[in-house]
């Protein structure tokens, strides 16, 4: 304490600071300290600084910081795979931060249901009328999404090979009406598909009842997931769907991590779910197909034509109405149309199956029977009298060759439809196996020429 008190006896004022207090002391007033501007300066640089470096740690820990995909406020993956090293893709999106950090959006906190083990439906579907697909160009992939020159950065695809296909309608629709458009992207394990359908949701292949139904924003979103090996898969398995304006919108994401697929698809539904949508398909148009329009005769001395039916296979009531042949680079088929009272209708059009737009087999020409052809029709009781009353809205048959056949047939009955098959001048009955050559012949034998065949006698 005597040390103390020798230490502050050593401390003297300055001569004009003890003048100053004794002044404002008899004026009744506080001394007052020359002002330091620099102070002030100071002080708001620290507070910025604070600002700043804290609201970098805190976007340090969100950036790591993983919460339940399936509740909360969604934060972005730890882990984001490489970007793909290959170049086959028709656009590989870049990121425009060059990986700088950046202001970031509220992220939507969707449910998606586990549905892994729960047993989906699966809807059969394809396109008829001989719809065709073309692969899009880059251009076109980023006008789809909403961009101009790249695509939209808040899609968050930076590292993704995207590649597109549209599907545009065929020879019953308008030939430059869009059926969906399908983009793909792939960043490593991690891959997903965006199907764009204009005025309904893309028509799906798998869905389960049990999927989360929930609003987001006044839009209604579907949201499921399967986990890992739980049916059979080995990622994660995310999908919403939802109408964005006009346009249905299905996303399916699939990673072995399963933030990045929660993450991926919440943001997709919030692009998606913006007051003037994010999504278009109006810029799509399909170049023209150079069809010809052909008489009965014309179409039977095309090549393709020894497999439209026999003129005595044709019901009664049915009277030839036009016939399509298509020869481009990715469609090669010839159409046949027989038109009945009504809505009754016959069509059947040849393709060849390198095609691209060749539609895939449900049954072989051999194994077109009454049981089959009753499995794969449908009978309707409006169909009544000499017409018959069975229908078929469409099958595919295998000939072998090369050639698939689709029938769509209206108002016959199941008789008079395998007669009508089997009575195309391709078709060569085979007889049963002999005892004496132990071989299979068919009668008669073909000519071998690949598009030259012998009439049955």
């Amino acid at each position: 304490m005597n040390r103390y008190r020798a230490y502050m006896n050593r401390i003297h004022a300055p001569s004009g600071l003890r003048h100053r207090v004794l002044e404002s002391a008899e004026r009744g007033q506080r001394p007052r300290r020359p002002a330091r501007r620099w102070i002030g300066a100071g002080t708001l640089a620290a507070c910025f600084a604070l600002a700043f470096f804290g609201g970098w740690q805190a976007w340090q820990y969100a950036a790591h910081y993983q919460p339940d995909p399936t509740a909360g406020v969604a934060d972005p993956p730890a882990v984001i795979t490489p970007a793909p090293a290959e170049t086959e893709h028709t656009l590989v999106v870049g990121d425009p931060f060059n990986g700088q950090h950046h202001g970031f959006f509220a992220v939507p906190a969707l449910e998606f249901a586990d549905c892994t083990g729960c047993t989906p439906y699966l809807i059969d579907w394809d396109w008829t009328g001989g719809a065709f697909e073309e692969a899009m160009t880059a251009q076109e992939i980023i006008t789809a999404l909403g961009g101009t020159d790249e695509v939209p950065w808040s899609l968050l695809w930076s590292g993704f090979g995207l590649d597109g296909t549209a599907w545009y309608g065929g020879e019953n629709l308008d030939g430059e009406q869009v059926l969906m458009a399908s983009i793909t992207g792939v960043n490593g394990d991690t891959s997903f598909t965006l199907e764009l359908t204009p005025g309904q949701l893309p028509p799906g292949g798998e869905g389960y009842a049990e999927a989360a139904v929930q609003d987001y924003d006044g839009v209604a979103v579907t949201a499921w997931y399967t986990r890992p090996d739980g049916d059979g898969g080995s990622n994660y398995t995310y999908c919403v769907e939802l109408l964005s304006g006009d346009m249905g919108v299905r996303f399916t994401c699939d990673s072995p991590d399963q933030e990045t697929a929660s993450w991926l698809s919440c943001v997709l539904v919030r692009y998606a779910a913006q007051a003037d949508g994010g999504f278009t398909t109006e810029h799509l148009t399909a170049i023209p197909i150079p069809g010809r329009e052909l008489s009965l005769e014309e179409a039977r001395e095309e090549h393709l034509g020894a497999w439209l039916p026999a003129d005595s296979a044709i019901p009664d009531g049915f009277t030839f109405g036009t016939a399509t042949r298509y020869e481009v680079q990715n469609l090669d088929s010839l159409s046949a149309i027989w038109e009945g009272d009504g809505a009754l209708m016959l069509r059947v059009t040849v393709y060849r199956s390198e095609a691209v737009v060749a539609p895939e087999a449900d049954l072989t020409i051999d194994q077109v029977t009454t049981d089959t052809l009753r499995e794969l029709g449908e009978k309707n009781p409006s169909y009544t009298g000499k017409i018959g009353g069975w229908r078929w809205y469409s099958f595919v048959v295998d000939w072998g060759d090369g050639i698939m056949v689709e029938y769509s047939l209206w108002g016959l009955t199941v008789t008079e439809a395998l007669a009508l098959i089997h009575s195309a001048q391709a078709y060569v009955e085979p007889v049963e196996e002999s005892e004496d050559s132990g071989v299979t012949l068919p009668v008669p034998i073909p000519d071998p020429s690949p598009w030259q065949v012998v009439p049955l006698e």
